[in-house]
């Protein structure tokens, strides 16, 4: 071969070698460009769906938080209807507290009465018993001196004592 042959050669391996080069570059870069642009639709993606997501999420939390602010204010209203019947209670408990007052006072005063009546009734018995000790002592000693005068009149005649 000469050498203008093996230049054809030469420059045809060459220009396969470049092309083959250039090729494979711009594969690398469609790739890359395909890589990119697929990336860029998945995040494009997952930002629309992160996006509904949180319009969901809002929607649903503003869902919940409307339901909460009604059960707090059936709560409220349930508690408010417990005080106010309660509360409507209280002029009857008053009335059975001044009721009780009153009778507890009244069973002071009766109680005092009583217990002077006692005391009254106390007294009268302690003088009766003592009276009654009294004049048993009288005739006790009326009995002695009876009995003396007797045996004194009639020695003779056996006389007994009862006690």
């Amino acid at each position: 071969m000469s050498e203008s042959g093996r230049r054809g050669l030469d420059l045809s391996t060459n220009l396969l070698t470049v092309f083959g080069a250039i090729a494979t570059a711009i594969g690398i870069a469609f790739t890359a460009l395909w890589w990119i642009v697929s990336l860029a639709n998945r995040v494009e993606d997952t930002q629309k769906r992160l996006s509904e997501f949180s319009v969901e999420i809002m929607k649903r939390l503003n869902d919940l938080q409307t339901e909460e602010r009604n059960q707090f204010k059936e709560l409220q209203n349930d508690q408010l209807k417990f005080m106010q019947a309660e509360i409507a209670k209280i002029p009857n408990i008053m009335a059975h507290i001044e009721a009780n007052e009153r009778a507890i006072t009244e069973n002071r005063a009766a109680l005092q009465q009583n217990a002077q009546r006692i005391d009254a009734t106390s007294q009268q018995v302690n003088e009766r018993v003592n009276n009654a000790e009294r004049r048993q002592a009288a005739v006790e000693v009326m009995a002695g001196q009876a009995l003396d005068t007797a045996r004194q009149n009639s020695p003779d005649v056996a006389v007994r004592r009862t006690r």
